[in-house]
């Protein structure tokens, strides 16, 4: 259903059990798109795109859940994830302390401010920026992380033993021919899920 003709391109392979020094550079480069196939993702590399996706568009095609850790994953990159800011949590304790001490009312007070401006400070941060599509009724295989500027293919699943523990293998691509070839296939992968 998906191919890409195999030629001859610029690229620089590399096997071995620390890819993410590659993955990692890719994924937080200054490109304003970043595309990532994996079967695989963990919750580290779950929040990092997270993170990325307030800065750039980030799209994400994904396995269903095989795992707990997969399950968490995709809920962190759904945006999920219980998000208290433990500045809330003291405005509340201190609300909560202030009420109970009738003397204390000015610490009540001040107490209420600061929960308030947490909260304010909460609702206005950035926006992620993060597009999910997770596929249950096939099983994607395919391992593919794509910037603007490079792309990345090989057998590194978005996970800590995929690319810190297991010797794997990828391929770095500069070629812009090949880059734009990645990227119209992951678009249609895309638009086919």
């Amino acid at each position: 259903m998906f191919g890409l003709p195999r030629r001859a391109s610029q690229s620089r392979g590399y096997s071995g059990s620390d890819t993410h020094r590659h993955i990692d550079r890719l994924i937080n480069d200054s490109s304003s798109v970043l595309k990532v196939v994996s079967p695989f993702i963990t919750p580290d590399y779950a929040g990092m795109l997270q993170r990325v996706s307030k800065r750039k568009r980030v799209y994400v095609l994904t396995s269903g859940a095989q795992s707990a850790k997969q399950n968490q994953a995709i809920s962190i990159m759904r945006g999920k994830r219980r998000i208290m800011s433990y500045k809330i949590v003291l405005g509340l304790l201190l609300v909560l302390l202030g009420t109970i001490a009738l003397k204390l009312f000015l610490y009540s007070v001040i107490s209420a401010v600061v929960l308030a401006l947490s909260v304010v400070l909460w609702l206005r941060r950035p926006k992620s920026n993060l597009k999910l599509k997770v596929v249950t009724n096939r099983f994607i295989h395919e391992k593919l992380y794509l910037s603007d500027r490079s792309a990345i293919v090989g057998s590194a699943n978005l996970t800590y033993a995929g690319t810190h523990r297991n010797i794997e293998h990828i391929e770095m691509i500069d070629d812009r021919a090949r880059i734009d070839e990645l990227s119209e296939h992951f678009d249609e992968m895309w638009s086919s899920y």
